[in-house]
């Protein structure tokens, strides 16, 4: 009679923390996006993208500033989405791209590459595109089962040739802006894991 409580007893914990185990496995975290707004005077402003994930940390992602009351693309940093055309289940989309380097007159060379996060009816992968037009345009072909959800990631490198003290040196200038076009987001490239 003992072996058989003992052995209902185990089951019934182990059932237990099966469950739990994948309620946690479902679970994915969501990182809060928002605009900070720093007015410098009545014209000119800066608005900072500060994704805020669950653990508390935060990074800066982009910024745009604001001369005169206008957007000046050329000291600012971030991305806008254009239109998402939907053909079935696939979408076409696509995204510009602004960076400060940009107004850079000369440059060894430059590169950006955009990364998205795909997700298929059982599986997910993540897919790199280089720009179509100069450093900052890019479409992309978009699959999605769960949601129109896109997040992924835009990386830049620019090495810059320099003479410092009499030696010619590199200077490499790297970046790297977190995507989505949803907040909250559950983009799975979370920089704080990278930075450490």
């Amino acid at each position: 009679m003992r072996l058989l409580i003992v052995i209902i007893l185990l089951c019934t914990l182990g059932c237990k923390k099966t469950i739990e185990n994948k309620k946690i496995v479902e679970k994915t975290p969501e990182i809060n996006r928002i605009w900070l707004i720093d007015k410098q005077n009545e014209v000119d402003s800066l608005e900072s993208e500060v994704y805020i994930f669950p653990s508390g940390d935060s990074i800066l992602n982009g910024y745009k500033k604001f001369k005169n009351g206008k957007l000046d693309t050329l000291n600012s940093y971030f991305y806008e989405f254009g239109e998402l055309k939907t053909y079935g289940s696939n979408k076409k989309a696509n995204l510009s791209f602004y960076s400060c380097y940009d107004t850079l007159k000369k440059f060894e060379s430059r590169k950006t590459e955009l990364t998205i996060y795909h997700k298929n009816k059982d599986s997910s992968y993540s897919k790199t595109y280089s720009p179509i037009k100069g450093y900052n345009h890019f479409e992309f072909d978009y699959l999605d089962f769960k949601d129109d959800n896109i997040s992924g990631f835009i990386w830049e490198l620019v090495t810059i040739d320099t003479i410092i003290n009499g030696e010619k040196k590199v200077r490499l200038l790297e970046n790297v802006i977190l995507v989505d076009n949803k907040n909250p987001s559950t983009n799975p490239f979370d920089l704080i894991k990278w930075s450490k």
